[in-house]
């Protein structure tokens, strides 16, 4: 007879919580890779931001991205576009001087999506059709890196077939290709000088050339491999520079007046150089931070992803979003020293269809008694820290308050009593701030969800199955053995006999047993279940002990199931 042995792992707390948010976001189809927010634009003082949204700053999504103007002086958000059904905006652009705004977007004309370039008076919101893009691509949005001239006067945009660069006056006027050859412009505000000179790159090397097309010259810099930019007085340049060296790739920034300075030097890239109209202040990304060439930020559960400095260097726009997603959701200005950050645009929401079960892998999961779900959104909580007591915001249904687990700027995990009926929920979360978001949810009567971990080794999702009364993985190392009896871990077995508080950690006595008889597959075999059942001294998490199958040597994927229920999340076990 096997004698079976429940244990509490000590790398089950680790496994729980997907602190690292296992980018379950689902975005409205229409957005696709572009994500809820643009890279924000600002006037050469930062007291006017452009940015394009998918969302209101009142947390109201959209089926369309519009065009919002920010004032970090004021706190004032103003709307200066309303799209219908279009996607709208995919990228936007502000003058020096902020009476200008531009943007451009795609849009459903006569049963066909086109691309155009627009131009808006920043004070009554009118807006010019500036270009049409007849060229198009295999992948939209064709158009990209928009800019305004110093004067304001014209506009700058590239295309993404054959990479021409394009420019127009702000009155739609005088369009004109530029005579370059596969030209790409830098990811940032500082690639045109106050006389009108742009500066950009090629497969041969950085270039500058007059916005009227005159004068394309070799820059004499060496060792640019990246984009570049350039101060608006056209005396001072910055790129990245890239270096083949004994462990792989050295990486570098540097800047020229008369000769190279190199700025930051390390093995992993910088990216979104800025500088301010002198020179004299340079800005990037660099580790996820935002360097004024000091670090002056320290995000741990966000990235930086793109920033500018204002003319003077002494204040910097940048954005921040979720690790995982890449994906903008809350625009800050500080003084470029990193001192004073505010936030300046954060809206609050709930992702659609972002209340799922616990590990679900990204897959749609319901809900299920007695399990963790996990709302995601966006700037949930204003801090950016895991918080995992004394909780500032709250999720009830009309029962209570739930019991939570963990809550960060980008989602809150919860779990439901056991006695929550199957079928809709509506779930009513109070933020920190105030904010009162009501969202419903389907609960499901299991939802089984094998816990999973990324193998530091192999770099796969490897199962939570151990060897019994050994905390040793089943792994390639130390692979499971034919009729060997193993432990597996997951969540969303639903109701077990007796009925378990989520309030205090599972007894050792009495054991609660699972209702509801899972089945385990190691490829397409299925394994003996021998105990079903809540993992003791511990909350709302679930242990199956299986007996291995016969079956030959081998690296397998594991599932857990329940009757009529789709495994939403797998991992690898080896089995010798």
């Amino acid at each position: 007879m096997h004698r079976l042995r429940l244990k509490h792992l000590p790398l089950l707390p680790t496994l729980l919580i997907p602190l690292t948010l296992l980018g379950q976001t689902t975005p409205v189809q229409n957005y696709g890779a572009w994500g809820w927010l643009l890279q924000p634009a600002g006037d050469s003082t930062l007291n006017n931001i452009i940015v394009g949204s998918a969302v209101t700053a009142e947390g109201k999504l959209q089926n369309s991205r519009d065009v919002f103007l920010v004032q970090p002086s004021t706190g004032t958000v103003r709307r200066l576009t309303t799209f219908s059904n279009d996607p709208g905006a995919t990228a936007v652009s502000i003058s020096p001087d902020g009476t200008g705004a531009a943007y451009l977007g795609l849009f459903n004309r006569a049963g066909n999506q086109t691309e155009e370039v627009h131009y808006l008076d920043v004070a009554t919101t009118a807006d010019r059709l500036i270009a049409t893009d007849l060229e198009g691509c295999a992948a939209p949005p064709c158009l990209h890196d928009l800019h305004f001239s110093a004067d304001g006067k014209k506009l700058l945009w590239a295309s993404s077939k054959g990479n021409p660069l394009w420019v127009a006056n702000i009155d739609g006027l005088a369009i004109l290709r530029l005579p370059v050859a596969s030209g790409r412009i830098a990811n940032s505000p500082n690639v045109i000088t106050n006389d009108n000179r742009l500066f950009y790159m090629t497969d041969t090397g950085p270039y500058s050339i007059g916005l009227d097309g005159t004068s394309p010259t070799p820059l004499p810099y060496a060792f640019v491999s990246s984009d570049i930019i350039v101060s608006g007085d056209g005396r001072t340049a910055a790129w990245q520079s890239a270096y083949f060296g004994r462990f792989g790739f050295d990486y570098s920034v540097q800047t020229a007046n008369t000769i190279a300075n190199t700025i930051g030097f390390d093995n992993t890239p910088y990216s979104n150089l800025s500088l301010s109209a002198d020179g004299t202040h340079i800005a990037f990304i660099h580790n996820r931070q935002a360097w004024t060439p000091q670090q002056i930020t320290n995000f741990q559960l966000s990235d930086v992803l793109d920033l500018a400095l204002n003319a003077a260097g002494t204040k910097i726009l940048y954005s921040t979003g979720q690790t995982t997603s890449n994906q903008r959701a809350t625009l800050w200005i500080a003084n470029s020293d990193g001192t004073n950050p505010k936030t300046i645009f954060a809206p609050t929401y709930i992702n659609p269809n972002g209340i799922i079960g616990i590990n679900s892998q990204g897959l749609p999961l319901a809900l299920s008694p007695g399990s963790y779900f996990t709302i995601y959104g966006q700037n949930l909580y204003p801090k950016d820290e895991i918080v995992t007591a004394n909780f500032p915001v709250s999720v009830s249904t009309n029962k209570g308050k739930l019991p939570l687990q963990a809550v960060t700027p980008w989602q809150i995990n919860a779990i439901l009593p056991m006695e929550t009926p199957v079928g809709p929920l509506i779930l009513n979360i109070a933020l920190s701030e105030g904010t009162q978001l009501t969202i419903s949810a389907i609960v499901a009567d299991s939802a089984p969800a094998l816990i999973t971990y990324t193998n530091p080794v192999t770099g796969r999702q490897q199962a939570a199955a151990f060897h019994l009364s050994t905390l040793l993985p089943c792994d390639q190392q130390r692979p499971a053995r034919v009729d060997e009896i193993i432990e597996t871990y997951g969540f969303g077995l639903g109701l077990t006999d007796p009925i378990q508080s989520v309030a205090i950690p599972t007894p050792y006595n009495p054991l609660p047993r699972t209702i509801a008889q899972p089945e385990v597959t190691i490829g397409t075999q299925t394994a003996r279940v021998l105990y079903s059942g809540l993992v003791p001294t511990v909350i709302g998490v679930y242990q199956i002990n299986i007996l291995i199958p016969k079956m030959p040597s081998g690296v397998y994927q594991m599932k857990w199931s329940t009757a009529n229920v789709t495994p939403a999340s797998q991992g690898a076990i080896s089995i010798q």
